[in-house]
């Protein structure tokens, strides 16, 4: 059984890993009084509504994602960034 429900927050850029467990975490304890079977939930981060995701992880593509959305306001996704660091080697 699949059941999709959406819940959307917001956290500084910095704190995105901890903020991703929290929400999975509430949301598999929310329901856990009344579901009795085990749950599973998928955290996606982004930086505009219906943008690509931004990994939870701090590493180079990440970083570069952050430089270009706050410079203008624009990002890709990681597969962009993957190629510009094989263009830039």
């Amino acid at each position: 059984m699949i059941n999709k429900v959406e819940i959307i927050a917001e956290c500084p850029f910095e704190n995105r890993k901890r903020c991703a467990e929290l929400m999975s975490k509430l949301m598999i304890q929310s329901g856990a009084d009344k579901i009795k079977v085990q749950m599973k939930c998928d955290v996606e981060c982004f930086f505009v509504w219906y943008g690509d995701d931004v990994s939870t992880e701090d590493n180079e593509i990440t970083a570069m994602q952050y430089k270009d959305y706050m410079e203008t306001g624009k990002y890709y996704g990681e597969d962009y960034y993957k190629e510009k660091l094989k263009q830039e080697a």
